[in-house]
């Protein structure tokens, strides 16, 4: 605690008397003109401020600079009409990193990259000094190499996890129109991708109620998790990545955003139930969902190939695509079709091998593996 006679002393003005205001404006009485740039240094100690600082306090501290010739960008001085005197509004200095980063920019060090793409940004990943987490880059020829498959369930919890998956496909096949539109051959590119979008909101939803789950036991039981919360947070991004891309061909409509909301509710509710009571089954349950996710990129690359897609034929990839899976320049939707089908067989392989481990084991996929 402060004694009255310190408390007189840390208020003792520096330029004048200075009194705060509820507006957050610091108002100046005797402030004097000159060509000096002068500094005054606010600390916050207790519930007041002082131009001493605390020792406790350092990290809440606002630098003040006043240079009639100069002034930096951060700060204002205000004329009040009724005084004649300047209100000097006070604003937070940059991270010292945005700092840094805007004084390279106006040498023009990175003038590239203030004026790229957004998407290439979006799709960047952490090694290339972006923010996504690490996930497999495929060449040509696992890109093509990719084939349909399936695990047999073993026992009452993998028979579950597959019929279930059945149910919900069947059912979504048939409301969405699928059904019908691949017994009459008329899936065009707009039904595709409304497909795309609604089945990647649904698929970014296990790798991250698992790793959640997973974080939560460690912190509860004060255990290590082994590894398997980055493999499922890798899942999840990679996944919402997919959407990403197909938002970039199509902006759904209303009833296709409140079918979203009303969906993933409902599953992330089931899901994390699911994962408290039985990781094996959810684990299972999303390895049958991807092996349906592989097939139904396998039949959405078998349009484009017969060319009833036509206008996919002749787009090019999003440009987040291109940065996100490293493809070339000159990439095409059917690569990006490629991706997506071999990501989806990953998580289809991961799914399954977890799914028949216990909890407690070690996780033998590597960051990006």
């Amino acid at each position: 605690m402060l004694s009255t006679g310190s408390k007189s002393f840390l208020f003792r003005p520096f330029l004048g008397s200075c009194n705060a205001v509820q507006s957050g404006k610091l108002r100046c009485s005797n402030l004097h003109t000159t060509s000096k740039e002068l500094t005054v240094k606010r600390y916050l100690v207790g519930n007041s401020w002082s131009t001493q600082p605390h020792s406790r306090l350092l990290h809440s501290c606002q630098q003040l600079k006043i240079n009639d010739k100069k002034r930096p960008e951060h700060f204002k001085i205000e004329t009040n009409d009724s005084t004649s005197e300047p209100n000097v509004v006070v604003e937070n200095f940059p991270h010292f990193r945005e700092a840094k980063k805007a004084k390279e920019t106006q040498k023009g060090g990175s003038l590239a990259e203030a004026e790229e793409h957004p998407d290439v940004e979006e799709g960047r990943a952490m090694q290339d000094g972006g923010y996504r987490l690490p996930h497999p880059i495929w060449h040509k020829e696992e890109l093509e190499s990719v084939r349909i498959s399936h695990r047999p369930p073993v026992g009452k919890v993998d028979k579950l996890a597959y019929y279930s998956v059945q149910l919900l496909r069947t059912g979504f096949d048939v409301f969405s129109g699928y059904t019908l539109g691949t017994y009459t051959g008329r899936l065009d590119e707009k039904q595709w991708v409304k497909r795309i979008i609604f089945l990647e909101t649904i698929a970014g939803v296990p790798g991250m109620v698992g790793a959640m789950v997973r974080h939560l036991v460690s912190l509860r039981r004060l255990k290590r998790d082994h590894g398997w919360i980055h493999t499922l947070l890798e899942e999840a991004e990679n996944e919402r990545m997919h959407l990403m891309t197909a938002m970039r061909i199509a902006n759904p409509g209303i009833i296709m955003r409140t079918s979203i909301v009303v969906a993933q509710g409902i599953f992330v509710s089931g899901f994390s139930l699911a994962y408290l009571i039985s990781p094996r089954f959810c684990h299972r349950f999303v390895g049958y969902l991807e092996e349906e996710a592989v097939k139904t990129y396998t039949h959405c690359l078998q349009e484009l190939d017969s060319g009833n897609l036509k206008m996919w034929c002749r787009m090019k990839a999003p440009e987040i695509a291109v940065e996100y899976w490293k493809l070339p320049a000159d990439a095409m939707m059917r690569d990006v079709i490629l991706a997506i089908r071999a990501d989806e067989a990953h998580h289809r392989s991961v799914n399954h091998d977890l799914g028949s481990r216990k909890p407690d084991e070690q996780n033998p996929y590597p960051p990006g593996q």
